[in-house]
């Protein structure tokens, strides 16, 4: 359900663009991801997934997801 951007480069400038629900990318690992179509169907809610869009939110995805829920991003 991601988009993985791995295949590009990205600045920091260009990822804190995406950070509404129009396009919401998050940074995890040092991958990024385009999260806005997952947005309705996060089990957390939007808020969790917007509030961290346009940024590196690597230490909080891994302190609340469930393994299942990191193999998503593979």
């Amino acid at each position: 359900p991601f988009m993985n951007t791995a295949s590009k480069m990205f600045s920091m400038s260009e990822v804190r663009k995406h950070s509404s629900a129009d396009s919401a990318w998050i940074i995890v690992h040092g991958h990024i991801y385009d999260a806005t179509r997952f947005l309705k169907d996060h089990p957390g809610g939007t808020d969790s997934i917007l509030i961290n869009a346009g940024t590196d939110c690597t230490e909080e995805f891994d302190a609340i997801h469930s393994d299942k829920a990191k193999k998503l991003l593979e």
